[in-house]
């Protein structure tokens, strides 16, 4: 147990999630580190999600819940922080879970002991039963320019240490501050996609003491789980507004790399357009943009990963069934646990 113990506040929006809201919530109350306050954010969920919440706040006293009118991700994460009273603050998708019993308990230890203002972790990919880790950092701190550094040599590896809010542990305090630089931070609820990567943009614009990052994947993203998620909904909307708003960002702090940061900019967000595309296909939902040959040129001259360029090609030259038939396959025999 850390030493200190400090109250971590660990926020999970919840929405359409009955089904896998118990294997979530089980994996939070088995953490090795006890010292959490978990707040459960119904967000208008229409199935039973919200009666196990509240069954679960009756059972267990570190258990929150709020139940509000539908609004998003952005809009339930929000209700969250209003509420939260850690010193560290954590996010867990309700349709995902933790397969590491000392995630939080190794993050905190690490934050104190490195004294930086975020630690981020690793984290898996499950497809079914097989799960594989899918980034995994190594064990090291560094600075927001660093990082930035980082990310335009290269961008497919090293995005996840300013994306995505589920493998990161924060200081409420840099959150909440309105004297630190840049005031309170918040998730931007006119988000319906990209709303993790501006937030954290945000949050680490705010520190002054670095990043630790720790060499454990002990987040398991459900990949084929909960499609109706509140982290899976929405559009590429605001994707290319998100990835300006980043641009800005490091051309500000990397003046002299302004043309190579403006190309990679361009990259990630052809590469999350495809991302949307490719689940649209996946889940057989309606898309309205479509895959060009230029994306998939695009995403062939930057990326460093084999599976994105491989299924970028089938997915651009194959019918859509062969395409899901494909990609069922791939996660059937490569996805190892």
């Amino acid at each position: 147990m850390n030493k200190k113990n400090e109250l971590i506040s660990i926020i999970v929006p919840v929405y359409k999630a009955e089904a896998y809201l118990h294997e979530c919530i089980d994996s939070i109350l088995r953490q090795s580190y006890d010292n959490l306050e978990i707040i459960l954010i119904n967000d208008g969920s229409p199935d039973g999600s919200g009666r196990v919440c509240d069954t679960y706040a009756r059972e267990h006293s570190r258990i929150k819940v709020i139940h509000k009118e539908n609004g998003g991700v952005s809009s339930a994460r929000n209700a969250g922080l209003e509420i939260a009273q850690g010193k560290y603050i954590a996010f867990v998708d309700s349709d995902d879970s933790l397969i590491g019993e000392s995630m939080y308990e190794r993050m905190c230890t690490r934050l104190e002991e490195s004294d930086a203002d975020i630690c981020v972790c690793g984290f898996s990919k499950a497809y079914g039963n097989s799960v594989k880790e899918s980034y995994k950092p190594d064990e090291k701190e560094m600075s927001f320019k660093q990082i930035l550094e980082a990310i335009v040599e290269d961008p497919d590896k090293n995005i996840y240490a300013i994306n995505f809010t589920v493998n990161k542990l924060y200081k409420r305090e840099l959150i909440i501050s309105k004297t630190n630089k840049e005031g309170p931070i918040s998730f931007q609820t006119e988000l319906r996609t990209s709303e993790d990567l501006r937030f954290n943009i945000d949050y680490l614009n705010k520190i002054d003491k670095g990043v630790a990052f720790i060499d454990f994947s002990p987040y398991k993203v459900n990949v084929t789980g909960n499609e109706d998620s509140l982290s899976k909904t929405g559009s590429a909307e605001n994707t290319y507004d998100t990835y300006r708003y980043l641009m800005g960002v490091m051309v500000r702090i990397l003046p002299s790399q302004k043309e190579k940061i403006e190309a990679i900019i361009d990259y990630l967000t052809v590469k999350t357009k495809f991302a949307r595309f490719h689940y649209s296909v996946i889940y057989k939902r309606p898309y309205e943009g479509k895959l060009t040959f230029s994306m998939v040129k695009k995403i062939l001259k930057y990326s460093s990963t084999k599976t994105y360029k491989l299924s970028s090609l089938l997915l651009f030259f194959l019918p859509r069934p062969l395409y899901r038939v494909a990609y069922k396959a791939y996660c059937r025999f490569t996805l190892t646990g």
